[in-house]
């Protein structure tokens, strides 16, 4: 008696085979949708925190200018005890001036000059 092998003869659970591949494509297809929304989800969490982030950094830039000007108006006050209050004003304002015009400076400098990458050799 010969030995029947699954090639000559595979078992049958009652499905044909061409519904089995339908089924796996279709719960392919749902897994991928679903990975699509969770990533859309996740996309959408991530736009909110950024969102509310960027509201209390410009929240809080604004609050820390008013901060600095109040802080100014308050050495040209102190200033004006000494001198008269036109050359307080003056000298808070040039010394605002020149510490911006430095910063802009720096800043200028480290756009134009290009970043050089360090090589490392062991």
């Amino acid at each position: 008696m010969r030995q029947q092998t699954y090639i000559e003869n595979p078992p049958s659970n009652g499905r044909p085979l061409g519904e089995i591949f339908r089924d796996m494509v279709g719960h392919i297809a749902e897994i991928v949708r679903g990975e699509i929304r969770l990533a859309s989800l996740d996309f959408r969490q991530e736009i909110l925190d950024l969102r509310t982030a960027a509201i209390c950094i410009v929240v809080a830039a604004l609050l820390v200018g008013y901060g600095v000007i109040f802080l100014l108006l308050s050495l040209v006050f102190a200033l004006s005890t000494v001198w008269s209050p036109w050359l307080s004003a003056l000298v808070v304002g040039a010394g605002v001036a020149i510490i911006g015009s430095v910063v802009l400076g720096i800043g200028i400098g480290k756009l134009k000059k290009p970043k050089m990458k360090q090589v490392h050799s062991s």
